[in-house]
This record gives C-alpha cells, structure tokens and sequence, in this order.
C-alpha cells in the first residue's frame, strides 16, 4: 500500500493560457509525465498505450520547463500576439527557458528563487536577493510587466524593442 499524498505516479498538464482586456483562455496543453510513467519495458508501453500516452513521450522524462518551451514555441511559430509571457519559479528558475525566451526577443516576468545568481552587463553576477535589496523602499511593488497595446493595435510575437539577450548560462533544468 501506498502513503497517501505521494506523487510519483502522478500526471500533470501544464497548459498555456491567453488573457486580454477582452477577457482569458486556455490555448495550448502538454502532459507532464513522471518517472513511474516512462520506461521502454512492455509493462510501460502497455501502461501507456492504456492511458492514451504516444510511444514518443513514454520513453523519456521532459521537464516542465521543456513542456513550456514547446507550447511557448508553438504560440511564437502560429503568430499568436502577446505583449509578455509570465510564470512562476517552477519556470523561472530554468536558465536555459530564460535564455531561450530571452535569444527568441520575448519579453517575460518569471519568478526566479532569491538565490539565483543573476548576470550583469558588466559581466559581474549578483544574487537575485542582492539586486532586490537595491530597490528603494516603496518601489519594489512599481515592478511591473509593460501594459498590453492600446486602442486596437496588436502586437505579433515579441515586442521589437526587447532587451538585447544576455549571455546564456549554464542549464540546470
């Protein structure tokens, strides 16, 4: 018998979703598979193919981060506009998701853990609570993502006026 509360066996969707002035939906889904459900034995194939899982996602584990990037990339390759992306730590703390979004010109907001050593343009690093400790009291919460387009403009894929990437660190996903 099994603790209750343990999650290995556990399917997860991570979906991605669009919100506007005009209001919010769902518009893209991966499937999150853990450990217990990938494998190459007929046990697992079985399993799998019960559950409707395809035999390309069964044999391997992909993050979340990397499940975001799937569902990021498709949004960017269909032209669905977007002013930002936003995700929490689960995402944020992926050096490589960052560098790809950041190498694909997409403004975003991610949660990222205090510790996380950040890059600068000088080529110092610093830690994230370091930088927010620089933030005069007060202004911490004028931090905010840019404001969507007004008046019936639209923006197509990331904003032209992104910052320039900063140099891709090391991949911890």
């Amino acid at each position: 018998m099994r603790a209750p509360g343990r999650i290995e066996n556990a399917q997860v969707s991570l979906h991605l979703s669009y919100g506007s002035s005009r209001g919010r939906t769902l518009i893209d889904r991966e499937l999150y598979l853990g450990r217990a459900w990938v494998g190459t034995t007929a046990d697992h194939e079985r399993r799998c193919a019960e559950q409707g899982i395809p035999p390309e996602r069964a044999t391997t584990v992909a993050t979340k981060p990397e499940l975001a990037r799937r569902v990021l990339e498709r949004a960017l390759d269909a032209g669905v506009p977007f002013t930002y992306v936003l995700a929490d730590e689960a995402y944020g703390q992926c050096r490589a998701l960052r560098a790809w979004l950041e190498e694909r010109r997409v403004r975003c907001v991610l949660a990222i853990p205090k510790n996380e050593v950040l890059p600068l343009p000088d080529d110092r690093t610093r830690q994230a609570r370091e930088l927010y400790a620089l933030v005069p009291k007060g202004r911490s919460s004028a931090a905010r993502a840019p404001a969507a387009p007004r008046g019936g403009a639209s923006t197509t894929g990331p904003a032209s006026n992104s910052p320039p990437p900063c140099k891709p660190s090391k991949d911890i996903c």
